[in-house]
């Protein structure tokens, strides 16, 4: 948990990091982690009273599980024990997508269904220990993340995002417990993608068993994060060292300006020229050009088509409105169609294809 915070941020009382004021664009900060500690040992009474609340009638079965343990056993601990041996042993099965579950919903996961992914599982245990007469919370944030070795840092996606609990015991405080874990080790220790038989029910940059699909993820990856560091850290500083880089340490503002400013005109100079070889490419297909002729023909003659019409459709409904020209125009679709869409564009097709158009008369 962040041990030292500057004066922008807050930790709350359950250990949430957060801003005082609204983040709306990227920002980088600093935090460190005391990996030994006790939570919140003489925690106030009404946060825990708060943390064994139960919503009343619902669950009956997992309430009588619960307090079978509670019977039987004499240490929280031991209660603890007892709900991940049960986890463990019942044939739990870890899935993004679990079957829809009703009101009672934690005794339809845990006596039924049995398939669900780390909310199920969090959310069920903290009922089981509220339900023993333990505090409990669902702790929600994200677990794991990759190593991209290319830049020296650790990437956490959306994909890594994880439910635990977390209960509390006399002298200890609260303490983490991940459920998860005793039914898919692998999803704590290798991440969402080793946990799932089936990698294609996650995002497709979250499939990491392919090498080069992998290796161009970290790369692209390592590009942005260079970009973002460079940005974020971009001073004045920054700016000189950049520029005595390129050659230019004496720049002044007034060099940057029309440096500048050369610079967005390239930038619109090969915007430009990609625009117009676009159109001259659109402007070069003789065959969609002759097609367009007598498109334009039919509309003189009150048959414009429509902008979701294919040919074919078309040249249906142009023949019914014509039908002393019914041959023709079924004749110059089906050239159009084989030259446009076969690729059988030779010289004398298209001189063909320009006779009929020309002899096309309404």
């Amino acid at each position: 948990m962040p041990e030292k915070l500057s004066i922008p941020h807050v930790l709350t009382d359950d250990f949430q990091v957060q801003n005082r004021q609204a983040v709306t664009s990227r920002l980088r900060y600093q935090a460190s982690s005391q990996l030994s500690y006790l939570a919140n040992v003489d925690e106030a009474p009404a946060q825990l009273q708060r943390a064994l609340q139960l919503p009343p009638g619902l669950n009956p079965r997992a309430i009588k599980l619960a307090t079978e343990w509670r019977a039987s056993l004499h240490t929280d601990e031991a209660v603890v024990r007892a709900a991940a041996t049960y986890f463990n042993r019942e044939g739990f099965v870890y899935t993004l997508e679990p079957p829809l579950l009703g009101i009672n919903g934690v005794d339809q996961f845990l006596f039924e269904t049995r398939k669900g992914f780390c909310e199920h599982y969090a959310s069920s245990f903290v009922y089981l220990m509220r339900a023993a007469g333990i505090p409990a919370r669902v702790v929600t944030g994200y677990q794991g993340g990759e190593a991209n070795q290319l830049g020296g840092y650790t990437i956490v996606r959306q994909s890594d995002a994880h439910a635990w609990a977390e209960i509390w015991l006399p002298q200890r405080g609260w303490v983490r417990i991940d459920p998860t874990a005793t039914i898919s080790p692998e999803r704590i220790q290798s991440g969402l993608s080793a946990a799932m038989p089936d990698s294609t029910v996650l995002p497709f940059l979250a499939r990491s068993k392919s090498a080069w699909l992998l290796n161009a993820r970290l790369s692209l990856d390592q590009l942005n994060h260079q970009w973002n560091q460079w940005v974020l850290g971009y001073g004045s500083e920054t700016q000189f060292a950049f520029l005595s880089r390129l050659g230019m340490s004496d720049v002044s503002w007034q060099k940057m300006a029309i440096n500048l400013l050369v610079g967005v005109a390239l930038l619109v100079a090969v915007f430009a020229l990609l625009m117009l070889r676009k159109l001259y490419a659109k402007s070069s297909d003789k065959v969609q050009q002759q097609y367009l002729r007598f498109c334009h023909k039919l509309a003189r003659a009150g048959t414009p088509r429509a902008t979701h019409e294919g040919p074919q459709d078309f040249a249906l409904r142009a023949a019914t409105g014509h039908p002393q020209h019914a041959t023709a125009i079924h004749d110059i679709t089906t050239r159009y169609l084989r030259m446009r869409y076969e690729n059988h564009v030779l010289p004398e097709d298209l001189r063909a294809l320009r006779r009929e158009i020309a002899a096309f008369k309404l």
